[in-house]
């Protein structure tokens, strides 16, 4: 992450262009967006994660925990960040060719993923695991900065038919991720004012039809046996990559 904060100081914030085109969106976010995390937080941790931590217990054993199951740990100066492409990308409602190109020099032609535009700017909530995530993929060759993306909307796409409605902003959040060979799993909830899912996903640098997107799906939180085939070849697929699916019952401490 070091080496992203350093190329962005260093290297996107010293270019004229570059500034004109990120300060109006900065400036936007920080005005106009800012408030609305503050207000997505409350509701969250007084609403959502009293109702929802817990109620996926009996799915730990199998390896999934859900978004709910980790600290909501929002980003409220995520404009700070719009000289990184990944985490600019997530948020803006404007194209620059200028300014990715500046970033990825020549492989921004190579790579026709690294100009796929975000289809639905502001809808992931600002969380240090998305910050994080996103400074470290920036870092990561351009084929695969290029693949995450295809794979980050396929998933946004999955979601969005899980939730039954057009996702709007802050309507999903990432909680945790883990970094494998080739590959990022993510966990984290979709929700809107009237229904709230957590998520698993696997994003594959290497093969982007390889994605996996896994929701429980049951009334009573209960696991099915159709729905445990799935989680199990997800997580074998995680493993295979380096992977864990365990994790302690202590990660969840709300403030």
């Amino acid at each position: 992450m070091h080496q992203a904060h350093d190329r962005a100081n260093n290297h996107m914030r010293h270019d004229d262009r570059v500034n004109r085109f990120v300060g109006p969106h900065s400036s936007r976010y920080e005005h106009t967006y800012r408030p609305t995390f503050y207000r997505h937080y409350d509701r969250c941790t007084n609403v959502w994660y009293p109702r929802w931590h817990g109620y996926y217990r009996p799915w730990y054993r199998y390896g999934f925990y859900g978004g709910w199951y980790w600290r909501l740990r929002p980003v409220y100066d995520i404009h700070v960040y719009f000289y990184n492409p990944l985490l600019f990308w997530l948020y803006a409602d404007s194209w620059d060719d200028y300014y990715y190109r500046r970033w990825y020099g020549s492989d921004y032609d190579s790579y026709p993923y690294l100009r796929l535009q975000w289809p639905r700017p502001g809808t992931f909530y600002p969380t240090e695991a998305l910050r994080d995530l996103a400074l470290g993929i920036s870092m990561l060759p351009s084929r695969d900065q290029g693949n995450f993306r295809y794979g980050l909307i396929d998933v946004s796409n999955k979601l969005e038919a899980a939730l039954g409605k057009q996702l709007g902003r802050n309507d999903i959040i990432v909680t945790h991720y883990q970094m494998l060979e080739a590959a990022v799993q993510l966990d984290g909830m979709v929700s809107s004012d009237d229904r709230q899912i957590p998520f698993k996903a696997l994003i594959d640098f290497q093969d982007p039809a390889a994605n996996y997107v896994f929701f429980p799906n049951t009334p009573d939180g209960q696991p099915t046996d159709g729905q445990l085939y799935d989680l199990r070849q997800m997580n074998e697929r995680i493993e295979q990559m380096g992977g864990t699916n365990e994790f302690p019952e202590d990660s969840l401490e709300l403030e």
